[in-house]
């Protein structure tokens, strides 16, 4: 039954065909694969940028530094 249709056997035309299709499909599968891992970290991020506001990193350091400084200034005196 198989050595009727055995690849080799096939003619140039066939397997063109054969690897153009196989081609497609793995093509198309990667697109809607990365469309929905793209759908998915869009939905993951959005939560997170919208609860927190944007936190300014000087203003945080300052009032940080400054705590420890006017703490330490008190153990002085």
């Amino acid at each position: 039954m198989w050595k009727d249709t055995m690849w080799k056997d096939k003619s140039p035309g066939v397997k063109i065909l054969w690897v153009w299709t196989i081609g497609t499909a793995a093509v198309l599968v990667a697109n809607v694969a990365t469309s929905r891992v793209s759908d998915m970290n869009k939905i993951i991020n959005v939560p997170e940028e919208s609860s927190s506001p944007p936190v300014d990193q000087q203003t945080t350091d300052s009032i940080i530094t400054g705590t420890v400084l006017d703490s330490s200034l008190e153990k002085e005196n």
